[in-house]
């Protein structure tokens, strides 16, 4: 089991507290609450994560996003240092909203341990993303190390920080979430792609994603908070008999990816979901 956790996974996703301070239409925290209150996750769970990950010297992404803003909560930097000193092989990575992020808290990210930053930038007039994206680089006192990387949905900006042999990679970066935008497992209706969903899904594969509340799900768009979702729950980390590597490997885990790996219609709610969808495996093969 541990073997296979080691060969498979990349990335595992970690929420260590529930507050978003943001209810952005594009996301599913529009609909479900999130900013009334925050619920951390438990100290028996998170040491639960870093003993079995350090058991296997796990070396891929460790990243503190899910459904929370990261930065709301100053205990951020604890669970970044805990996590980076019991997993140094670790890259310790994390996505805001930049809400909270000030030179002083960039400082304190990357003396925790973080080594890569995504900064969101958010927008509907397409004559400000240019401008807000240059305001981070201002307000941080950052160089864009690399040119603007251009595609129909996304414009991004690459800089770097810290000490010269060691340091963080920072992705200032904006989405057209009406044209790249998905429906989250079926809760964002606006954002529904009715044509049905073929392409295998790598990501039950590749990345393990844990809630707040101890729960690990088969993806990023499944979240244990909302009822449709809690049938997909592949088990929980507060019960004392469960770790990653047993409930990654479970029947139910199993099952799951082999459904989504292979070329052939998927079940609901992925049926209407097309992230992470290789579009050049749709066109060989539809």
């Amino acid at each position: 089991m541990k073997n296979y956790f080691k060969k498979h996974v990349e990335l595992v996703e970690v929420e260590v507290f529930s507050y978003c301070n943001r209810q952005c239409w594009h996301c599913p925290n529009s609909i479900i609450d999130r900013h009334s209150g925050n619920t951390y996750m438990s100290d028996f769970v998170y040491n639960k994560i870093l003993k079995n990950l350090k058991q296997i010297e796990y070396d891929k992404i460790f990243s503190f996003c899910r459904y929370n803003e990261p930065l709301a909560d100053s205990i951020i930097y604890k669970k970044i240092a805990e996590a980076h000193q019991k997993l140094p092989n670790a890259c310790m990575h994390l996505n805001t909203n930049g809400d909270f992020l000030t030179p002083e808290n960039l400082q304190k990210l990357y003396e925790s341990g973080l080594r890569s930053l995504n900064i969101q930038v958010y927008s509907q007039d397409d004559k400000q993303i240019y401008k807000k994206i240059f305001k981070w680089f201002d307000k941080l006192n950052l160089i864009y190390v690399t040119d603007e990387i251009i595609h129909r949905t996304r414009i991004e900006y690459r800089s770097i920080y810290g000490n010269e042999n060691d340091l963080m990679a920072i992705r200032i970066y904006y989405r057209n979430f009406y044209k790249v935008g998905v429906n989250r497992g079926g809760i964002l209706k606006c954002l529904t792609n009715k044509k049905p969903r073929i392409a295998p899904c790598s990501m039950p594969k590749k990345w393990v994603c844990i809630d707040y509340n101890g729960s690990i799900m088969p993806c990023c768009n499944l979240r244990s908070d909302w009822e449709e979702h809690k049938k997909f729950v592949l088990g929980n980390l507060n019960k004392r008999n469960r770790n990653l590597f047993n409930i990654f490997s479970d029947k139910k885990a199993i099952k799951f990816r082999e459904l989504m790996d292979s070329p052939k219609l998927k079940p609901y709610p992925c049926n209407i979901c097309h992230f992470a969808e290789n579009s050049q495996w749709r066109k060989e093969n539809e």
